[in-house]
């Protein structure tokens, strides 16, 4: 998941004994979220996981990225009462806490606007109307020096002190302006005497700080290694491409399992959403799977945006899907579309999914025994 340090962020706390990674209405609210309202979204299937990540949310907090945290209530362990004192004596006063309920508890949470606590039932309006709230009164917190990395941060410290040094000599051995009684002092000052100064500086990659939902085995390949991979199967002859399709035949246990060296694959061209199976016989499945996100995802829109319908008949139809496979002697998994979605598929709706999968180069998608797109 690319990050983006411009973006407000939404933790949002599942209950552990309802996790499931293949959770359709959690994956369509996150895809409204992100794609509706621009946010980074974060999920911890259970608040001790978010506890212990306190030192790198700090960071978060302190550029007051984040503009609402989400509870997921538990009836056992009533994670919500651990949550909120957590973040008020560790994080924020001042970030709005909402609890979505669940009907099953005998005792449902109830929200103190004053707190600047909630309640609601799932992705409701009340929830939704918040959220636009929050998004629309969010203003990026400014770093003047604009640092990304360790070194960035290391090399502007030396460089702060320096300046400090060379033009205060008088002041090395003093307490500083601030009373501060180590030299650090002097990389304050001199920071504020030169432009405004928001910290603290970004340390690590979004993605390598929050545990993700449902991460798939794949990652990006190493651009170089995918263009020549990439060209490499475009220009395969039909003797080649005939060896290849055979070689990727091979992999194929047979039956429903497919194998360990397949993964099945679907992806909706609209929302660009797609789902990887792993698990035995489910790879002829994922489109299936992937539906009930999508036609959720559209019942988000018809509720609470203009122009769209949820029609189940259409989800299933625009959907398109596939097996991956780790063929030997290349880097990068080949994505075989299947004839029958691609037959179907608008001509304009299968070029965005190939644009869309050599832009997130993961696969080389192929088509009609192993040719190239």
């Amino acid at each position: 998941m690319e990050a983006n340090e411009k973006k407000p962020i939404i933790i949002h706390i599942e209950n552990e004994d309802t996790w499931n990674d293949l959770n359709d209405t959690r994956d369509a609210f996150v895809h409204i979220l992100k794609n509706n309202f621009n946010l980074e979204v974060f999920i911890y299937r259970h608040d001790w996981y978010f506890r212990e990540n306190l030192e790198k949310l700090k960071n978060f907090f302190s550029r007051q990225q984040v503009i609402l945290i989400i509870v997921d209530q538990d009836g056992e362990c009533e994670q919500q009462d651990t949550v909120i004192p957590f973040v008020r004596e560790n994080l924020s006063m001042n970030v709005p806490i909402a609890v979505l309920l669940n009907e099953l508890y005998e005792k449902p949470f109830k929200g103190e606007i004053e707190k600047l606590t909630y309640s609601f039932y799932k992705a409701s309006e009340p929830l939704i109307n918040l959220i636009k709230k929050l998004t629309e009164n969010w203003i990026l917190a400014h770093n003047w020096f604009d640092e990304r990395t360790e070194r960035d941060r290391t090399s502007l410290m030396f460089k702060l002190e320096n300046s400090y040094l060379t033009n205060y000599p008088e002041n090395e051995d003093d307490s500083g302006d601030f009373g501060t009684k180590d030299h650090n002092h002097m990389l304050i000052a001199q920071a504020l005497r030169t432009r405004l100064y928001v910290g603290p500086i970004v340390q690590e990659e979004f993605h390598n700080t929050i545990p993700q939902v449902a991460s798939p085995n794949f990652s990006k390949v190493k651009s170089s290694i995918y263009e020549k991979e990439l060209e490499k199967v475009k220009n395969l002859s039909k003797y080649k491409r005939e060896e290849l399709w055979q070689r990727m035949r091979d992999t194929l246990d047979g039956g429903v399992s497919c194998g360990k060296k397949v993964k099945g694959f679907a992806i909706d061209p609209i929302t660009l959403e797609y789902l990887i199976t792993s698990r035995e016989g489910q790879h002829y499945g994922a489109g299936a799977l992937l539906f009930y996100r999508i036609y959720e995802i559209d019942n988000l829109k018809e509720r609470y945006f203009k122009g769209v319908e949820a029609d189940d008949d259409v989800c299933k139809a625009r959907i398109i899907t596939g097996l991956i496979f780790k063929v030997s002697n290349f880097n990068t998994p080949i994505l075989h579309i299947a004839e029958v979605t691609r037959k179907h598929a608008d001509t304009e709706a299968l070029k965005r999914v190939i644009n869309f999968l050599t832009e997130q180069q993961m696969f080389i998608p192929t088509h009609s025994n192993g040719q190239s797109f």
